[in-house]
């Protein structure tokens, strides 16, 4: 998860061609759709904050047996 958000801001530093905040602010809120790990990422949270800065992104749940990783389930955002 961590890897992911790290991509989200080094793209959003890259296509604000800064590293100042509020720069790279409103890049991050462009970044919707933007393709990552998990899937495309989505802003949500407007019906239940008045604001679109919830992100979203598809959940995998999987579960380790015998060393080796079962994926499970997908719920998608």
């Amino acid at each position: 998860i961590m890897y992911n958000a790290a991509n989200l801001l080094f793209e959003a530093m890259r296509r604000s061609k800064s590293i100042e905040v509020d720069k790279v602010r409103d890049a991050i809120q462009g970044l919707n759709g933007y393709d990552t790990m998990f899937g495309p990422v989505k802003w949500s949270g407007k019906k239940d904050y008045g604001v679109d800065h919830q992100l979203l992104v598809d959940l995998y749940v999987s579960e380790v047996k015998g060393g080796k990783i079962n994926p499970i389930a997908r719920v998608k955002q």
